[in-house]
């Protein structure tokens, strides 16, 4: 490696990790995963998470929502000359505009280079008693549904044991303008120090178009439109390349399956990947805690989770109501 190349590296590093340093620690080591009657009971039974293909997420700007950002920051940096013209000339040339990609940088591994590559998220909330998230399961006068409280390192941890997966990411979502723009200054300013040294290098140049293409490309995954704030949304990413889906198989206890699947909902087929939960650790320790829906919450209610949880290989997980005031 030359010397330019090694430092065009080592500015790339920089700002990778001061974002990372940013986003990527969940709060208390608990993130927390909402989900319907329906959805609670298929995990505790079958002990498996749907990850969801980002394509057929709820949010209709999910990925390309980082195009216009970047262009508003770019316009808002030049309003102020931060970088020369020559630089921004360099960064007006990228939009991300797939779902799919070849390039994926958060993983930089030579094993994803040039495959056409699916990613399936895995939504939690660091948020632990969330009436917004709570009224995605209102039904009737009421609300429904449970929030699954799980430890995350010892959960990713479960999750890289399985050996299926190599290609794991997981962090914040970033929903304001403030900080996605932070976002964009921590990773650009080391590479427009190295870029002015090297401003007249066109292979330099096509390597750092490179590197910001990787970059966006990776962070239009945590990046949400504003009114999603409220969710406090934390991520878990699978990265697979598209034409291994088929190919994805597991023994969950009754033989070689397919893991690549689709359901149906609200009337669209949705793909995901079947991921396996509590394999390697005991279920305490990745799931300590369940709280249920406010105005769905009795002594009575409590009481048959537990049994229910203790039946189902669960009994040191504890078992809480929802502390939001709901009367109707």
């Amino acid at each position: 490696m030359s010397y330019d190349e090694e430092q065009l590296k080592i500015a790339a590093a920089r700002g990778s990790c001061i974002v990372s340093g940013m986003y990527d620690a969940p709060l208390q080591g608990k993130i927390y995963h909402y989900t319907s009657s329906e959805g609670f009971k298929g995990i505790i039974e079958n002990k498996y998470i749907y990850y969801t293909d980002c394509k057929f997420l709820n949010d209709t700007k999910e990925r390309v929502e980082i195009n216009k950002i970047f262009n508003d920051f770019l316009q808002y940096k030049q309003r102020i000359n931060a970088y020369e013209n020559e630089f921004f000339c360099l960064l007006q040339s990228y939009q991300h505009v797939t779902y799919e990609g070849k390039e994926y940088g958060y993983f930089n591994q030579t094993d994803l280079q040039g495959k056409q590559c699916s990613y399936f998220i895995f939504s939690c909330s660091m948020e632990r008693d969330n009436l917004s998230l709570w009224k995605y399961f209102s039904k009737g006068n009421g609300y429904q549904g449970y929030n699954m409280g799980l430890f995350f390192d010892m959960y990713k941890a479960s999750l890289q044991a399985i050996k299926v997966f190599s290609h794991i990411k997981s962090g914040q979502v970033i929903y304001t303008r403030r900080k996605k723009y932070n976002v964009f200054k921590a990773f650009l300013d080391p590479l427009y120090e190295y870029w002015k040294i090297n401003s007249h290098n066109e292979e330099s140049n096509q390597k750092i178009i490179k590197i910001i293409n990787n970059f966006l490309a990776e962070y239009s995954l945590f990046f949400k439109n504003e009114f999603f704030y409220a969710e406090k949304e934390y991520r878990m990413v699978l990265a697979i390349p598209a034409d291994d889906l088929d190919e994805l198989k597991y023994d969950f206890g009754r033989g070689q399956e397919n893991m690549y699947s689709w359901r149906e909902t609200n009337g669209h087929f949705i793909p995901y990947i079947k991921v396996p939960v509590f394999e390697e650790h005991d279920e305490h320790t990745v799931l300590p805690e369940i709280i249920l829906a406010p105005q769905h919450q009795s002594k009575i209610q409590e009481e048959s989770i537990k049994k229910y949880l203790a039946h189902k290989g669960f009994p040191n997980t504890s078992v809480y109501s929802s502390e939001i005031p709901l009367r109707y």
